[in-house]
């Protein structure tokens, strides 16, 4: 069982070291296609290389983002909609009614 996990593992690697240059080109790609389409006519400022495309691309990426999957970007840390939804499921209609209540209280301006 061991060996399949860690072929996986090794599988994944590849792929990821395959997939983000490709999504990193193509982002470049397009950072310099809408700057040079939409800046130099409007702003007046110089056309850019692919690389610059793709360094600016990285530098908004790090500075406004946080590299992370859309699913964790909601609420706080650890926060998970889909596992809520199903503990209310499993709840029984008086834990429910007091969760309900718990966020009306907090949401409560």
């Amino acid at each position: 069982m061991e060996p399949k996990r860690f072929y996986g593992r090794k599988k994944m690697r590849g792929l990821f070291l395959l997939i983000v240059p490709l999504v990193l080109g193509i982002a470049g790609y397009l950072v310099m296609w809408l700057w040079n389409a939409i800046l130099p006519d409007l702003l007046g400022v110089k056309a850019i290389s692919f690389w610059q495309a793709a360094g600016l691309f990285l530098l908004c990426k790090i500075l406004f983002s946080d590299f992370r999957g859309p699913g964790k970007r909601m609420g706080r840390p650890g926060f998970n909609p889909y596992q809520m939804r199903e503990e209310m499921r499993n709840a029984t209609p008086e834990e429910r009614e007091a969760l309900k209540e718990e966020w009306r209280r907090r949401c409560r301006r």
